[in-house]
């Protein structure tokens, strides 16, 4: 899992917290001894998105194939299996019914700024 903060909507996609700056060392948050057991185990997974003052913290979580030494600690980060999905719903007031569903924030916004219905809408993140 690796977290990130960007300011933009727009800035949200499967993998945008691989895209640091300087040294980016993941979060382990369970070994898996197969790639299957991982997917597994991913499909009970979701992103985590907030929002704060001027932005957003996003939270992705992802199989990677990585190597540790005897003592635990990361000696070489290998490649990206897959992702858990990022969920973004748009949502009408005051009926609060999920209009559409998103995987990234682009999508998501251009939707919000489309939006010609008759109530409001806001994003919601799950």
């Amino acid at each position: 899992m690796n977290r990130r903060e960007v300011k933009s909507l727009t800035d949200i996609y499967a993998g945008c917290t691989l895209e640091l700056d300087g040294d980016n060392e993941p979060m382990l948050i369970k070994a898996f001894d197969s790639l299957d057991a991982a997917r597994e185990e991913l499909k009970r997974c979701r992103a985590q998105i907030d929002k704060f003052n001027g932005g957003y913290s996003v939270a992705d979580v992802y199989i990677e194939e990585n190597t540790y030494d005897e003592d635990g600690e990361l000696v070489e980060c290998g490649s990206v299996w897959d992702f858990a999905p990022i969920v973004i719903e748009l949502v009408e007031k005051p009926s609060y019914d999920t209009l559409a569903i998103f995987d990234n924030g682009a999508d998501a916004q251009k939707a919000f700024d489309e939006y010609d219905g008759d109530g409001e809408v806001f994003i919601s993140f799950q």
